[in-house]
């Protein structure tokens, strides 16, 4: 069989489920998911389809942006965040 046949998927990169799950076990309402200073973090689209199931909002910024977003929602409601301050 040739290299075509014997190549496996890429790992999975940028948030994953696993990474908001304990951020769901603390009632939040809100989540702030940042993609690095300069925006190299993705977001799995799993990630953002756990939330959107479990009606919880999710903002996906840059880590600045972010950060600001975090601070004005936690003000009102429960929110949580995960800050890449890196990329």
């Amino acid at each position: 069989m040739g290299l075509e046949g014997d190549r496996h998927p890429p790992p999975p990169r940028g948030v994953q489920p696993a990474d908001v799950a304990e951020l769901l076990q603390h009632g939040v309402e809100a989540v702030v998911l940042s993609k690095g200073i300069l925006e190299a973090l993705q977001v799995c689209p799993e990630t953002l389809e756990l939330l959107k199931n479990k009606g919880i909002p999710a903002h996906v910024l840059q880590t600045e942006k972010a950060a600001r977003l975090y601070n004005e929602l936690a003000e009102t409601q429960r929110a949580a965040g995960l800050f890449h301050s890196t990329c």
